[in-house]
């Protein structure tokens, strides 16, 4: 038995493997004690924050809104942990407005955090600015007002971060400094710039627009350009400039621009971007006057029924449909009349589509 283990032992086959047997069980145990590790330090978190809100919890809110309570709360807060003080104030940030806000953005302050985070915010790590940028958005002042300007070319969620803050502390003029080279290169992307647009003060998202010409990126414009359509701010000249536009991105915006608006220029624009080179932006324009129910653009759209792209036709179909019994007709006629069978095929379906919605309303 013993020379055959010995003969087992001189097999490089079964050396390898017991050294792979060993190796996994050096890692199962490193894993097994970082799990314990984990474990206990969570559990010493928990009874600390516990410990806090035992002590403090009860005091925040006089803290918040009177400032003598306010240093007394702070002076206690400073004998625990900053992760400590940071774990129970950072929820409430997010959920705090007004004055709560301002209170609490004091004792943020008399704590030293802001200090921390716009050391951070200076680290060569993206992931430590946006996490410091996350907090600063709530509770920045006017002293750092600079820092937050500075922040223009970062990463793009801390220049997003920055311009929300600058917005409650600063002015539009601000907003555009901070968010002038932004490039936002993918649709999915653009929704954030959207929101933060729209919760900007009358004043200053006029200054915003007015700032139109200081984007550098084509992107920004088409978002700019759409928010302030949809606010009612835009002017025709800069709608019929980015139709007029070399850049697909300028189009894009003029023909979703031009679907909020109702003066007639804003209908000829779309018409015109009806016929563009660029698929994806015939597609818009189609949709856009379905969207303003354009009954002027009843022949312009009867043409499109012929398009070479699908999607073309198929929002052109829609927007003849959008336009009632005006629509149908011509729909009908398409089918009698038109030689191009994708016209044909694809009108006879939006007839289909309008036949079951009618039926489906009138049961």
């Amino acid at each position: 038995m013993e020379q055959f283990f010995l003969d087992l032992w001189h097999n490089k086959v079964y050396q390898a493997v017991l050294v792979l047997v060993f190796v996994e069980l050096i890692l199962l145990a490193t894993q097994s004690l970082w799990l314990v590790f984990r474990d206990i330090r969570r559990s010493v978190k928990e009874r600390r924050q516990e410990a806090f809100e035992r002590e403090l919890g009860e005091s925040f809110f006089d803290a918040i809104l009177d400032p003598e309570e306010g240093e007394v709360w702070v002076a206690k807060a400073k004998r625990h942990g900053e992760s400590t003080v940071r774990g129970y104030l950072e929820p409430r940030l997010r959920v705090l407005a007004g004055d709560a806000l301002e209170g609490l953005s004091a004792i943020y302050r008399g704590l030293g955090l802001i200090e921390r985070d716009l050391a951070m915010l200076r680290s060569r790590m993206w992931h430590r600015r946006v996490l410091a940028m996350r907090r600063l958005v709530f509770v920045a002042g006017e002293p750092e007002r600079s820092a937050l300007l500075a922040t223009r070319g970062d990463a793009r969620a801390v220049s997003l971060l920055a311009a929300q803050g600058l917005a409650r502390i600063g002015s539009g003029d601000d907003v555009v400094e901070v968010l002038r080279d932004l490039e936002v290169p993918r649709r999915l992307m653009e929704q954030p710039v959207f929101v933060l647009l729209s919760s900007l003060k009358p004043q200053q998202f006029e200054r915003v627009v007015e700032g139109y010409e200081q984007f550098t990126s084509d992107s920004m414009r088409k978002i700019v350009l759409i928010a302030a359509a949809r606010r009612g701010k835009v002017r025709i000249e800069l709608v019929a400039d980015a139709a007029r536009s070399d850049s697909v991105e300028l189009r894009f915006g003029a023909a979703t621009a031009s679907s909020f608006m109702s003066c007639q220029p804003s209908e000829e624009i779309l018409t015109t971007l009806l016929g563009d080179e660029v698929s994806e932006v015939r597609a818009l324009a189609a949709r856009s006057l379905g969207r303003r129910k354009a009954l002027g653009a009843l022949r312009s759209l009867a043409r499109a029924t012929g398009d070479s792209s699908f999607w073309v036709r198929q929002n052109v179909a829609a927007a003849l449909g959008s336009l009632g019994e005006v629509g149908r007709l011509e729909l009908e006629r398409i089918v009698e009349e038109a030689e191009d069978t994708f016209a044909v095929d694809t009108a006879r379906q939006e007839l289909e589509r309008m036949r079951v919605l009618s039926a489906r309303s009138a049961g």
